[in-house]
């Protein structure tokens, strides 16, 4: 009896924590003066800069999960490195980068993405082109990259030691021309942005994407730096994937991506119909 009396008042218990961490994350937001730090230099269609004013879905989603935690969050441009450097040493609270054990020591991730990215060859439609493993690239000098650019860690690693000679272009803007001046027979990069930057010229049903990804998935996340001010790293962590989350369910990330013209699969690549669907029943 005794013991069945423990296991209800632990129950108790640990019900009434859960009820009290969504209490807390509804309850209004408080001046905690949050610094947000993204770069400065569009990342579209997730990340446009115009007029030195940064706009798109992540930032929009960024916006509005923050809005609901801090009432005096600031949103600063910044440096690509400079924005990186400065999340690690609490300079700025939150930043935007994709998750990895690298950044671990100094930043905290939550469960929830702002969204995922495959990479991919790209090759037009009427040119042959096999890719079964990373050697098969060994052999190849007509493979387009941005520069600066990270496809993956084998695919870094390969170019970092001169097995892959890859082409390289300031900017994922120049792939294209690459490709369709037939400068290159593949160019390895994030599907959706390159898909993207296709149909901002008509030409995406000319090209094709080779089945077999080229790098990781890549989980792209608002990170909290271990020196955030004015709130516990692992609170703000929880804060910001409940709201996340809530606006999954609620169908509130899925009007911003629309808002910009873009399906859910710019979210998840592997985001399907019916998966809307059962989210926006909820």
């Amino acid at each position: 009896m005794l013991y069945r009396l423990l296991f209800v008042f632990v129950c108790v218990v640990m019900l009434g924590i859960a009820n009290l961490s969504l209490a807390r994350a509804g309850e209004a937001p408080q001046p905690i003066g949050l610094k947000i730090g993204v770069i400065d230099i569009s990342f579209a269609p997730y990340h446009i800069i115009e007029n030195n004013q940064a706009k798109g879905p992540d930032i929009d989603v960024i916006r509005a999960v923050v809005s609901r935690i801090d009432s005096d969050f600031k949103v600063l441009l910044l440096p690509q490195k400079r924005a990186t450097d400065y999340l690690i040493k609490g300079r700025i609270d939150l930043g935007v980068l994709f998750k990895m054990d690298r950044y671990r020591k100094h930043v905290v991730f939550g469960a929830q993405p702002l969204h995922k990215s495959t990479y991919r060859l790209a090759i037009l439609n009427d040119t042959p082109f096999s890719y079964e493993r990373l050697e098969d690239l060994y052999s190849h000098g007509d493979i387009g990259v941005v520069f600066g650019n990270s496809i993956g860690v084998e695919f870094d690693e390969a170019v970092a030691l001169g097995n892959i000679k890859p082409i390289q272009v300031n900017t994922m803007a120049k792939l294209p021309e690459l490709l369709f001046l037939k400068r290159v027979k593949a160019v390895a990069v994030n599907e959706r942005i390159f898909t993207w930057y296709l149909e901002q010229r008509g030409e995406i049903h000319n090209v094709r994407f080779l089945d077999k990804p080229i790098g990781e998935e890549r989980v792209f996340q608002l990170g909290i730096s271990r020196k955030v001010k004015n709130i516990q790293p692992e609170d703000l962590r929880d804060k910001v994937d409940y709201f996340l989350e809530r606006m999954l369910e609620t169908g509130e990330l899925q009007e911003i991506y629309a808002s910009y013209g873009l399906s859910m699969q710019y979210y998840d690549p592997h985001w399907s119909n019916t998966q809307s669907t059962s989210t926006e029943s909820q």
